[in-house]
Protein backbone atom coordinates (compact mmCIF):
# COMPACT_ATOMS: atom_id res chain seq x y z
CA UNK A 1 0.00 0.00 0.00
CA UNK A 2 2.83 2.37 0.79
CA UNK A 3 4.29 2.00 -2.67
CA UNK A 4 0.96 2.83 -4.31
CA UNK A 5 0.42 5.87 -2.07
CA UNK A 6 3.86 7.26 -2.83
CA UNK A 7 3.33 6.60 -6.54
CA UNK A 8 0.02 8.51 -6.45
CA UNK A 9 1.67 11.51 -4.78
CA UNK A 10 4.46 11.56 -7.35
CA UNK A 11 1.94 11.34 -10.20
CA UNK A 12 -0.13 14.15 -8.71
CA UNK A 13 2.99 16.33 -8.51
CA UNK A 14 3.83 15.59 -12.11
CA UNK A 15 0.29 16.22 -13.33
CA UNK A 16 -0.53 19.36 -11.34
CA UNK A 17 2.67 21.09 -10.21
CA UNK A 18 5.14 20.61 -13.06
CA UNK A 19 2.86 22.18 -15.73
CA UNK A 20 2.50 25.25 -13.49
CA UNK A 21 6.27 25.79 -13.36
CA UNK A 22 6.66 25.08 -17.06
CA UNK A 23 4.04 27.74 -17.88
CA UNK A 24 5.75 30.21 -15.54
CA UNK A 25 9.10 29.76 -17.23
CA UNK A 26 7.52 30.03 -20.69
CA UNK A 27 5.70 33.25 -19.87
CA UNK A 28 8.76 34.90 -18.37
CA UNK A 29 10.91 34.08 -21.42
CA UNK A 30 12.44 37.31 -22.59
CA UNK A 31 12.27 38.19 -26.25
CA UNK A 32 15.35 39.52 -27.99
CA UNK A 33 15.37 42.98 -29.52
CA UNK A 34 15.10 41.40 -32.99
CA UNK A 35 12.07 39.36 -31.92
CA UNK A 36 10.38 42.43 -30.39
CA UNK A 37 11.03 44.50 -33.50
CA UNK A 38 9.65 41.72 -35.70
CA UNK A 39 6.56 41.34 -33.53
CA UNK A 40 5.84 45.10 -33.53
CA UNK A 41 6.59 45.57 -37.25
CA UNK A 42 4.38 42.61 -38.26
CA UNK A 43 1.50 43.82 -36.12
CA UNK A 44 1.73 47.41 -37.36
CA UNK A 45 1.91 46.27 -41.00
CA UNK A 46 -1.10 43.97 -40.60
CA UNK A 47 -3.06 46.82 -39.00
CA UNK A 48 -2.17 49.17 -41.89
CA UNK A 49 0.15 51.58 -40.04
CA UNK A 50 3.10 51.35 -42.52
CA UNK A 51 5.85 51.29 -39.87
CA UNK A 52 9.40 52.46 -40.48
CA UNK A 53 12.29 50.94 -38.53
CA UNK A 54 15.05 53.43 -37.78
CA UNK A 55 18.64 52.30 -38.34
CA UNK A 56 19.87 50.36 -35.34
CA UNK A 57 16.39 49.00 -34.64
CA UNK A 58 15.86 51.11 -31.52
CA UNK A 59 12.82 53.05 -32.77
CA UNK A 60 9.77 52.19 -34.86
CA UNK A 61 7.92 55.13 -36.40
CA UNK A 62 4.32 54.90 -37.60
CA UNK A 63 1.60 57.33 -38.59
CA UNK A 64 -1.75 57.51 -36.87
CA UNK A 65 -4.48 60.10 -37.40
CA UNK A 66 -1.98 62.41 -39.14
CA UNK A 67 0.64 62.26 -36.38
CA UNK A 68 3.99 60.53 -36.11
CA UNK A 69 4.05 58.00 -33.31
CA UNK A 70 6.99 56.00 -31.99
CA UNK A 71 7.52 52.67 -30.27
CA UNK A 72 10.88 53.06 -28.47
CA UNK A 73 12.12 49.47 -28.66
CA UNK A 74 15.32 50.35 -26.78
CA UNK A 75 13.26 51.28 -23.70
CA UNK A 76 11.11 48.14 -23.92
CA UNK A 77 14.07 45.73 -24.26
CA UNK A 78 15.31 46.87 -20.84
CA UNK A 79 12.07 45.70 -19.20
CA UNK A 80 10.12 43.01 -21.07
CA UNK A 81 6.90 43.73 -19.17
CA UNK A 82 6.97 47.40 -20.17
CA UNK A 83 5.27 48.79 -23.28
CA UNK A 84 5.32 52.39 -24.48
CA UNK A 85 4.04 54.45 -27.38
CA UNK A 86 5.25 58.02 -27.77
CA UNK A 87 3.67 60.95 -29.64
CA UNK A 88 6.61 63.36 -29.75
CA UNK A 89 6.59 67.10 -30.33
CA UNK A 90 2.88 67.58 -30.83
CA UNK A 91 2.92 71.15 -29.43
CA UNK A 92 5.75 73.68 -29.81
CA UNK A 93 6.26 75.89 -26.75
CA UNK A 94 6.79 79.46 -28.05
CA UNK A 95 7.78 81.41 -24.93
CA UNK A 96 8.04 81.38 -21.13
CA UNK A 97 4.39 82.36 -20.65
CA UNK A 98 3.23 79.50 -22.83
CA UNK A 99 5.61 77.14 -21.03
CA UNK A 100 3.94 78.00 -17.71
CA UNK A 101 0.50 77.33 -19.21
CA UNK A 102 1.81 74.09 -20.76
CA UNK A 103 3.07 72.87 -17.38
CA UNK A 104 -0.32 73.52 -15.81
CA UNK A 105 -2.10 71.84 -18.75
CA UNK A 106 0.21 68.82 -18.63
CA UNK A 107 -0.33 68.50 -14.89
CA UNK A 108 -4.09 68.59 -15.42
CA UNK A 109 -3.96 65.86 -18.08
CA UNK A 110 -1.67 63.66 -16.00
CA UNK A 111 -3.93 64.06 -12.99
CA UNK A 112 -7.22 63.34 -14.81
CA UNK A 113 -6.26 60.73 -17.40
CA UNK A 114 -5.39 57.06 -17.29
CA UNK A 115 -2.17 55.70 -18.79
CA UNK A 116 -1.17 58.83 -20.74
CA UNK A 117 1.58 61.19 -19.64
CA UNK A 118 2.12 64.67 -21.05
CA UNK A 119 5.49 66.28 -20.43
CA UNK A 120 7.67 69.05 -21.80
CA UNK A 121 11.04 68.37 -23.35
CA UNK A 122 13.27 70.62 -25.44
CA UNK A 123 10.57 73.23 -25.94
CA UNK A 124 7.91 70.75 -27.06
CA UNK A 125 5.01 68.90 -25.47
CA UNK A 126 5.24 65.11 -25.75
CA UNK A 127 2.62 62.49 -24.98
CA UNK A 128 3.24 58.89 -24.07
CA UNK A 129 1.27 55.90 -22.95
CA UNK A 130 3.19 53.58 -20.67
CA UNK A 131 1.88 50.29 -19.33
CA UNK A 132 3.03 47.01 -17.86
CA UNK A 133 2.00 43.72 -19.47
CA UNK A 134 2.24 40.13 -18.30
CA UNK A 135 4.04 39.28 -21.53
CA UNK A 136 5.28 41.41 -24.44
CA UNK A 137 2.79 39.82 -26.86
CA UNK A 138 -0.13 41.31 -24.92
CA UNK A 139 0.50 44.75 -26.44
CA UNK A 140 -1.74 43.64 -29.33
CA UNK A 141 -4.71 43.40 -26.97
CA UNK A 142 -4.42 47.00 -25.77
CA UNK A 143 -2.79 48.80 -28.70
CA UNK A 144 -5.91 50.65 -29.87
CA UNK A 145 -6.73 51.66 -26.29
CA UNK A 146 -3.18 52.96 -25.84
CA UNK A 147 -3.54 55.16 -28.94
CA UNK A 148 -6.94 56.30 -27.71
CA UNK A 149 -5.46 57.25 -24.33
CA UNK A 150 -2.80 59.34 -26.06
CA UNK A 151 -5.41 61.05 -28.25
CA UNK A 152 -7.57 61.79 -25.22
CA UNK A 153 -4.64 63.31 -23.35
CA UNK A 154 -3.56 65.42 -26.31
CA UNK A 155 -7.09 66.75 -26.84
CA UNK A 156 -7.33 67.72 -23.16
CA UNK A 157 -3.92 69.40 -23.31
CA UNK A 158 -4.71 71.36 -26.48
CA UNK A 159 -8.08 72.51 -25.13
CA UNK A 160 -6.46 73.62 -21.92
CA UNK A 161 -3.74 75.49 -23.82
CA UNK A 162 -6.40 77.28 -25.87
CA UNK A 163 -8.26 78.25 -22.73
CA UNK A 164 -11.27 76.14 -23.66
CA UNK A 165 -13.49 74.68 -21.02
CA UNK A 166 -12.59 71.05 -20.37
Amino acid sequence: MRGKGRFCWVMMLIIFVVPFFVSLSASSKELTKTQLVGMYMNFLQKEGYSPILFPGGDVILFKYEGGNFVIPVKEIVRDPQFFMVLFPNFWKIKNATEEERALVSASYVNRTSKVVKIYLENGNAQASAEIFLSSPEEFKLVFKEVLGAIQNGVVKFVRSMRGERI
